[in-house]
């Protein structure tokens, strides 16, 4: 959970306000609490009030809302996001956008929030209660001093800072439209971002939030709907001048937004893999604007390690849950003592956290969350997958590019992407998989032959091109 601490100065002069603020805490999509800390009369300093809301506080991070501002319902879970993924990270934070009641205009401006804090770091480095301004601004400067690590995300989204008369900066903001080619709303940014990146050079691009930003759609040629989600629907169903793209990929095919989606709204639906395309064209009925892209990774980020030798290690990365197989990977892990199964990830809740705690075997062996797998992979043979379903599964293929052999699971459409001896139903399948390995250059020549990122990106090159 995330508490929100938000330091009530205006609630008898300007109650609007407030109320706007409280209001956008309650729409968070991810769970939290709002700790709201008096201090109408001012006698308090910033750095009081914010300790004895951390104080207050039950969550395992904090985050700092100005009682005059507001955040997207979205804006907690995308930085939950960044941070989990970022373990030596003490906070993360955006830029602020600025916006005027008294014309509507916003203005991205290069302005940081006080950020969403690890509850712990807070708790042992306490703010200054002795400043009367730029208490934010002396904490940050001093956790980077202290070698902390304090990530800010170099775009705006889902802060809405109040331009009024009584700041002191007010003057100094100024006001404009920013409007970009492409725009891309996405709730998940890891598959999207090296897409948007190679992008820039073909137009401008902006990545926002998963709601819709409707300033950005009007003065868009093209939207990009990332994941088939309720941001997709709601995109789908904005009227606007901007042709529009929808990508889909595994686990959102078969939630409750797809029910609601048109996708005849859509001038291109771009599906990562067959089996995932089938499944929604069933109910849907046939798709003329569909389109099959696998997903493809960078194999130049990735090399078979010097001098590797075949052994017993086998690797499994990501997010520990119940939709990627925990529990099977437990009884694997059982069932096959003589291996190693080395599991980098963090949990996606605390039941199964407690689960592998209570449950894992000597040869379980769990690592830190990789950000980088190359040097994870480098001294392993196998890549394990262990879901029930997938879409294209990038881990997998990224351990194939550093020449691991691939242990799938045998969900739905996996023998349509990988090869028939390298997917596992049983024990005995998942058996002979171990014991008739190949050389690394076999796997990774795999990926080379269909799944890279540059096949991806020409045939979506191509799509924006036409749609621009």
């Amino acid at each position: 959970m995330v508490s929100v601490v938000m330091i009530d100065s205006r609630s008898d002069s300007h109650p609007e306000w407030v109320g706007v603020a409280i209001e956008s805490v309650k729409n968070q999509i991810y769970p939290c609490e709002l700790i709201v800390v008096k201090n109408t009369d001012r006698k308090k300093t910033i750095g009081k009030c914010w300790n004895e809301g951390v104080k207050e506080s039950s969550g395992n991070y904090v985050l700092f809302l100005g009682d005059d501002d507001w955040i997207t319902r979205d804006y907690i879970s995308v930085l939950v996001q960044f941070i989990d993924e970022k373990a030596n990270y003490v906070a993360y934070t955006t830029y602020m956008t600025a916006f005027e009641d008294s014309t509507g205009n916003y203005a991205h401006i290069g302005r940081i929030t006080t950020g969403m804090w690890r509850k712990d770091y807070l708790v042992s480095h306490p703010f200054n209660e002795s400043l009367k301004k730029g208490v934010d601004r002396e904490y940050i400067e001093e956790a980077i001093k202290d070698d902390q690590r304090y990530l800010i995300v170099g775009h705006h989204f889902g802060y809405f800072y109040r331009k009024h008369e009584d700041y002191s900066c007010a003057g100094k903001i100024t006001f404009f439209k920013d409007p970009k080619n492409l725009y891309i709303a996405t709730t998940y940014r890891a598959f999207i971002d090296p897409i948007a990146e190679r992008l820039k050079s073909l137009t401008s691009v902006y990545i926002g939030p998963g709601s819709l930003e409707t300033e950005m759609a009007d003065n868009a040629k093209l939207i990009w709907a990332e994941w088939a989600t309720n941001h997709a629907v709601e995109i789908a169903d904005y009227k606007c001048s901007a042709k529009k793209i929808l990508r889909v990929h595994a686990y959102d095919a078969f939630g409750e937004a797809i029910k609601y989606l048109d996708f005849s709204k859509y001038d291109k639906v771009i599906f990562v893999a067959k089996h995932i395309m089938d499944y929604v064209q069933r109910y849907a009925g046939k798709l003329p604007n569909a389109v099959l892209i696998p997903n493809g990774v960078d194999e130049k980020r990735y090399k078979i390690a010097d001098n590797k030798v075949q052994g017993n290690k086998i690797a499994w990365a990501g997010v520990l849950a119940n939709k990627k197989g925990a529990q099977l990977l437990l009884i694997l892990a059982k069932s096959f003592p003589e291996y190693e199964f080395h599991v980098a990830c963090r949990y996606s809740d605390d039941d199964i956290a407690e689960l592998i705690t209570r449950q894992k075997t000597d040869n379980f062996i769990i690592h830190p969350y990789q950000y980088e797998l190359e040097k994870f992979f480098s001294d392993k043979t196998y890549i394990l997958n262990t879901s029930p379903r997938e879409g294209c599964p990038v881990t997998v293929f990224e351990g194939m590019s550093a020449g691991l052999c691939p242990l799938v699971y045998d969900w739905v459409g996996a023998k349509d992407i990988f090869t028939e001896d390298n997917v596992y139903g049983t024990e005995q399948e998942f058996r002979k998989i171990l014991e008739s390995v190949e050389k690394p250059e076999v796997y990774r020549q795999r990926i080379l032959d269909k799944y890279t990122f540059d096949e991806m990106y020409a045939k979506i090159e191509t799509i924006v091109k036409e749609l621009l």
